[in-house]
């Protein structure tokens, strides 16, 4: 399954917050979505999941326009969890969970209860799932969330052995550790032919886990490729600011510097 976007453009209070985008995107990659602040990262994202208005141009899923998909039929091809946490602290976290399974009414029970101690053993909320949601920080309800998005892509999985996740910076709340081991599990779902988009801020990240980059500048596509061909000074210099330095590294483990130029330097 791969996902097209020809000539997309999003209107949205009275900007076009994107600008006749045309890419693909495969599965079995880990694929980063990059760019400074109001580049149009979070709206990609929406525009992946079926869910934002405003949309011109083609956004299709295995040849198959989002358009032509109810809200059903797009919960059983992708998974999303987005930037903006909802307000569930009325609910405990095996009740957040049990939301991913909401387009799986025909689940049965106990192969339902086995989705949900796999995905809480793969974010690392096991202990959780009796706890409620208010006794947790941001982060760690982003990590319930992340969790709850698990279980929907598996059980998207068992129905049919293809999926997508899609993560709108999961790992702005996240701790270091957190942010490698939910980074990890999303390569190990790559590696097992899941297709994963994440929008990123940090750039030693994207340098870590993406197999390829989007780079988004203003609404418009600044570069797609294979990271180490993308992810570089130049590239950071021209979408993220001129007055910016930087040092991309690949050996021995990938990361990126960034400095604001000075008259020192």
């Amino acid at each position: 399954m791969t996902y097209e976007l020809q000539n997309v453009s999003v209107n949205r209070g009275g900007s076009r917050v994107l600008r006749d985008l045309s890419l693909s995107i495969e599965r079995g990659h880990v694929t980063g979505v990059i760019g400074p602040n109001g580049a149009g990262k979070s709206t990609l994202l929406a525009v992946l999941a079926g869910q934002m208005a405003g949309v011109s141009g083609q956004t299709a899923l295995d040849k198959k326009p989002l358009s032509s998909l109810d809200v059903k039929a797009l919960a059983r091809l992708r998974a999303v969890m987005a930037q903006q946490l909802p307000n569930d602290f009325h609910l405990t976290v095996e009740q957040v969970l049990q939301l991913g399974l909401y387009a799986f009414g025909d689940l049965a029970p106990k192969a339902a209860a086995l989705l949900i101690d796999q995905a809480a053993a793969m974010a690392g909320v096991s202990n959780w799932l009796p706890r409620s949601m208010a006794a947790f920080s941001m982060g760690q309800q982003q990590r319930v969330h992340f969790a709850r998005a698990l279980v929907q892509l598996l059980a998207i999985e068992r129905h049919q052995q293809r999926a997508w996740l899609l993560l709108d910076e999961p790992t702005a709340n996240q701790d270091p550790l957190h942010q490698q081991t939910l980074l990890a599990c999303c390569r190990q779902l790559a590696a097992q032919n899941t297709g994963v988009v994440i929008a990123l801020h940090d750039l030693t990240l994207a340098a870590q886990w993406c197999d390829r980059l989007i780079v988004l500048s203003a609404g418009v596509l600044a570069a797609q490729g294979p990271t180490r061909e993308i992810l570089t000074e130049d590239t950071i210099q021209r979408v993220f600011g001129a007055d910016l330095r930087a040092h991309v590294i690949h050996e021995p483990a990938a990361g990126v510097v960034v400095y604001q130029k000075t008259n020192d330097h």
